[in-house]
């Protein structure tokens, strides 16, 4: 399971709203939880997601997840989404 795209992002002031999509193994995967860190100018995020136990038909299923992240200053900013491995997928965006 990882990031898979990153959909939309949404800039406020300091607040930064981002929907991200991940793919699971199957369909029968969901939100579990989120472990974040937002140091500086760079914010990280590993989502987690749980089976949920049932049988499943044998196809890749996704799920979208929104954070909200709050910044301190302006500037480029860059974020970080864990792809389940050592890469992440990652953009920078600019707050005035």
């Amino acid at each position: 399971m990882g990031a898979a795209s990153i959909d939309k992002i949404r800039i406020n002031g300091n607040e930064v709203k981002v929907t991200t999509t991940y793919v699971t193994p199957n369909p029968c995967w969901y939100y579990y939880k989120t472990e974040s860190q937002n140091f500086r100018d760079t914010f990280i995020s590993k989502v987690f997601a749980k089976y949920d136990g049932e049988m499943c038909i044998q196809m890749l299923g996704s799920f979208n997840h929104e954070e909200t992240i709050l910044f301190t200053g302006s500037g480029n900013k860059t974020l970080k989404f864990w792809q389940n491995d050592s890469t992440y997928l990652d953009t920078t965006i600019t707050i005035q």
